[in-house]
This record gives structure tokens, sequence and C-alpha cells, in this order.
């Protein structure tokens, strides 16, 4: 490895990062489309597995479908308010979470300060971990 680094040439000025993307609030719909995974909203890594998550949002949208075809008084803009109800209360805490232990964790004195409090309890840890994660999806 030392040998690599020593004698090779960079292909960028700088070195390339996931940093310069955005994990800033999106709605889960637009457009009048249901957005799911990513797309209604980039999945922090901090908030869990964000295959899961894209799967289950998946299955919100095609709840929300199925409701609409299985109703003849649901409208278009029902569904689109129903899909974004259901996604914010499944994922909206768990993606604000995220995005905040992102803030602290880019500061490096806060970050000490949280990574010492979760040293000393686990308890803390396990709830942050909780709130990030969610509940395991029922079929």
């Amino acid at each position: 490895m030392k040998e690599i680094f020593e004698h090779s040439t960079p292909l960028f000025e700088k070195p390339l990062t996931i940093s310069q993307i955005s994990f800033e609030k999106k709605s889960p719909v637009e457009q009048h489309m249901l957005l799911i995974g990513d797309a209604a909203g980039l999945i922090h890594p901090l908030c869990g597995n964000g295959m899961a998550m894209a799967i289950h949002s998946a299955k919100l949208a095609c709840d929300s479908i199925l409701n609409f075809e299985n109703s003849m008084n649901t409208t278009r803009v029902e569904v689109e308010r129903n899909y974004s109800k259901k996604w914010s209360k499944e994922f909206g805490f768990r993606m604000k979470v995220g995005r905040t232990l992102a803030t602290i964790l880019l500061n490096s004195r806060r970050s000490e300060l949280l990574l010492r409090a979760l040293i000393k309890s686990p308890f803390l840890l396990r709830s942050i971990i909780k709130m990030t994660h969610g509940k395991p999806i029922t079929i």
C-alpha cells in the first residue's frame, strides 16, 4: 500500500466524497408522483437499513394506490395525502433524528461530547438506535 500511495498519480485535484450529498427534508409526493426510497428523502446512513426503508415505502405507496382503486370516492389528492401522512408517520422522525445526529457528528467538539455520553450510557445509545431504526414491518 505504501508504494501505491507514494508512486501513484491522483486522478482528481481533491478527494471525492459523498459530503456534497444533501440529506435535507424532502416531500414524499412531488408533481403527483408518490416517491419511494431515496427519492422521497435521501436515507441517511445513520437511519438504519436504507434498502428496507425503500421497500417499506414502496409497500406504503402500493397500499395507498390499492385503497384508491378499491374505493369509488377516493381522489388522487387523497391518495397523495394518505401516502404523505403514512410516510411521515413511518419515517419522518427517524430521518429528523438522523439529520440531527449528522449535524452533531460534523462538529468535532459536539461529536466528542456525544461519544463520551454514549460510552457512559449504553441506555442512551440503545435509545438513539431505536429512534433511528424504527420498528420491523409486518406484512
